[in-house]
């Protein structure tokens, strides 16, 4: 029998399409969700503070804390390394000489500062007049530290690159002032600070585009109010009033697909999330409310994030609830949310969720969290993961081909296919999965466990990897392989996929 231009031999075989492609998930509605409890990290933090991040440049995320050793409070940092599979196999730790052993770490930001290519941390503690620039080893560790001395102690502080020249920039605010401070990077380290005043003290940024241009913009929460900086094509910013809040934290994401930038808030006063849809430059409608499970006047909301964890095309919203437990709010076509789901965490009398970070833990391009939880009366936190098991995936939309000259042999196939990968992607391939017809995940493995491919006229390469087909029935597939973020360097950009369709036939 003949399919388009390939035939078949009353043999299995398999005609493959190949290209890498930008995936764009386009999933039909699935209500479900399951997120299920790891065993615990092998780690006790020192505080809530923590972040994600590549520190060992294998292209897993691993997670940074304040850590504590044996009975000193010691001023530390440790990155718990992931092994890709959903566990984090090793612990390294760095002494920031702080002016008190009892610094509690405030801020902790993951970025690339200079051009050696390794993910490098910058520390804030509650007690110094500076921040912390640690430079990273690319082993998972840091090999030095530079001191940046400030008006006061630095109450909050991103990275991103203010002034469109591609160096990763720093914006700050120190505790009791006015102002915000901008440290544009030359490479080696920071120019001269650019600073601009506000009518009251900043507690928390934002870095988004809120209108119609390509600049970058910072939402600034201040007091009970906020700010706009409008970015523009020098670098420099023009200050504009924003609205009144009562809040801690915020993000920036397009809740409902218009290609506008969106505000979602926490609110001290009722202990609620706010989500404000952008209806046009740095303006926005009523804002939807979302309440949230506990006492509002018990613990306040920590931290919220947004990521589609039941792959339905739908952003959800993840929030610590006002208890033990963190809650994932079900994303609607219009960009509201369903009522929450609740999953527990640590469930023992008097732990709160504290912190929590969204990651890819275990390579199956699937959003997971992993939490920090305390009793609130101890300044010592316990690592929680919680995976992503959602295994119903559904329409598959594949968009900007680019063709990168892979190769597949022996092609018809009959049990197995060798890929090969063009020298520029040797190193970047972590894992694959093969979804059917159906978008369900029918065979998942990653690079460590492929045996090399072999062949007439071909030689054992690590470019070159053998994929078996057993246990595949006849039919349409599709290949996803992962591979790490186009801009690691610059600890930017999320985990990349390469695409490949392929038939099986008999």
């Amino acid at each position: 029998m003949r399919h388009g231009n390939c035939e078949t031999f009353g043999m299995k075989k398999i005609y493959l399409f190949f290209a890498i492609t930008t995936i764009s998930y386009n999933f039909s509605a699935q209500s479900g969700f399951c997120m299920a409890e790891q065993p615990d990290p092998p780690f006790t933090v020192f505080n809530p503070t923590m972040v994600k991040g590549d520190f060992n440049n294998d292209g897993f995320t691993d997670i940074c804390a304040q850590g504590f050793v044996s009975a000193s409070p010691a001023f530390i940092v440790s990155n718990l390394l992931s092994n890709g599979t959903g566990s984090y196999t090793s612990l390294s730790s760095f002494t920031i000489n702080a002016s008190a052993s009892w610094t509690y770490l405030i801020n902790l930001t993951v970025g690339h500062f200079d051009s050696d290519g390794n993910q490098d941390l910058i520390a804030v503690g509650d007690q110094d007049n500076a921040f912390f620039l640690l430079k990273g080893n690319g082993t998972g560790n840091f090999s030095s530290k530079t001191t940046y001395t400030t008006n006061g102690i630095p109450s909050t502080l991103i990275a991103n690159d203010f002034n469109n020249d591609g160096k990763l920039d720093i914006a700050f605010s120190c505790a009791a002032t006015n102002i915000v401070t901008f440290l544009y990077a030359n490479g080696t380290g920071f120019l001269s600070p650019v600073n601009y005043t506000l009518p009251t003290s900043p507690k928390f940024f934002v870095a988004s585009n809120f209108d119609s241009d390509t600049y970058l913009d910072l939402f600034v929460i201040a007091g009970n109010t906020s700010y706009f900086l409008k970015g523009s094509s020098s670098g420099t910013f023009a200050v504009s009033n924003g609205f009144a809040l009562n809040s801690a934290f915020a993000i920036a994401v397009d809740v409902n697909s218009d290609n506008k930038t969106d505000l979602i808030y926490t609110d001290i006063t009722t202990g609620s999330i706010s989500v404000l849809k952008r209806s046009g430059n740095f303006t926005f409608n009523p804002a939807a409310i979302y309440a949230v499970s506990g006492s509002t006047n018990s613990v306040p909301l920590a931290r919220i994030d947004a990521a589609d964890f039941n792959n339905d095309g739908k952003i959800d919203l993840l929030s610590a609830t006002h208890g033990n437990s963190i809650c994932i709010f079900p994303g609607t076509s219009a960009g509201g949310f369903l009522s929450p789901i609740n999953y527990s965490v640590h469930p023992m009398n008097g732990n709160h969720v504290n912190n929590f970070v969204v990651a890819n833990i275990n390579s199956d391009m699937k959003p997971d969290v992993v939490v920090l939880a305390d009793d609130l009366t101890m300044p010592f936190g316990f690592f929680t993961t919680l995976v992503n098991c959602n295994t119903v995936e559904v329409g598959l939309d594949e968009k900007t081909t680019i063709d990168l000259n892979m190769r597949l042999f022996p092609n018809p196939a009959n049990d197995f296919i060798n890929l090969e990968l063009p020298n520029e992607l040797e190193n970047e391939f972590i894992s694959f999965s093969v979804f059917n017809s159906l978008g369900q995940v029918v065979k998942e493995e990653v690079r460590q466990t492929l045996s090399p491919a072999q062949g007439p006229g071909t030689v054992q390469s690590e470019s070159m990897f053998k994929i078996s087909t057993d246990g595949l029935p006849e039919g349409v597939y599709v290949l996803i392989l992962t591979l790490r973020p186009a801009d690691r360097n610059r600890g930017q950009g999320s985990i990349r996929s390469a695409s490949k369709r392929f038939l099986i036939s008999r």
